[in-house]
């Protein structure tokens, strides 16, 4: 579709096909894909095609290393209802509902539309543990998400219609990622000693007592 502005004021919104208009000064016309499909990212950025998608990371230290990735600290940290901090991104992808209220209601609408979805991140991530984020509470936190956003573009008048939100990796902070590993390991040799002395404490008791 396309935009009309004659003399700088807007004019006409034009459908495919075939129009006679007047030559620039006098008018000039935006053409803009409005049923594509858009991506905006969050807290990294990427070259890829609309249609690749992002793999999710197996390992808390991977450190996206490939070219087509670059993390944005400032946009992926981000601190949990416990008040652990983690990294976390994402991407939402939308489309052009409104041609002229994209192109006029505010000066970067991508931009808007950022600052929007990290701020709905950021108060959802707010109120859930980190179990929660990791687990099976991702799917509701997407959909909570989702919720915010669509309803702040609409206020916004931005012209975008949300389509979804997606979590692509979410994990602790790479720097303090040998400090959980210890946690962890910590754990399992405490559950390994309380098995070790059940079990001991089973076997003398029957050497003693008897099995019956």
């Amino acid at each position: 579709r396309a935009v009309v502005t004659r003399m700088g004021s807007y004019e006409a919104e034009l459908t495919a096909g075939l129009h006679w208009r007047l030559p620039p000064p006098f008018e000039r016309v935006q053409r803009v894909k409005v049923d594509q499909i858009r991506r905006l990212q969050i807290g990294f950025r990427s070259e890829q095609s609309s249609g690749e998608v992002l793999p999710s990371t197996v390992e808390w230290t991977a450190d996206h290393s490939s070219a087509e990735f670059e993390p944005v600290p400032q946009e992926s940290m981000i601190l949990t209802g416990d008040e652990v901090p983690i990294e976390l991104t994402a991407e939402v992808h939308y489309r052009l509902s409104n041609l002229r209220d994209y192109l006029y209601a505010s000066a970067a609408p991508e931009e808007t539309l950022r600052a929007i979805a990290e701020s709905a991140t950021r108060e959802v991530a707010a109120r859930e543990s980190l179990d929660g984020l990791l687990t099976d509470r991702r799917s509701d936190i997407e959909a909570e998400c989702l919720a915010l956003i669509r309803a702040q573009v609409e206020s916004y008048g931005l012209g975008l219609e949300i389509a979804e939100l997606n979590l692509l990796d979410v994990h602790p902070p790479r720097a303090v990622v040998p400090a959980y590993r210890d946690v962890a390991d910590a754990l399992e040799e405490r559950e390994q000693l309380i098995n070790e002395a059940e079990a001991y404490y089973s076997s003398r008791v029957l050497s003693v007592a008897g099995e019956r």
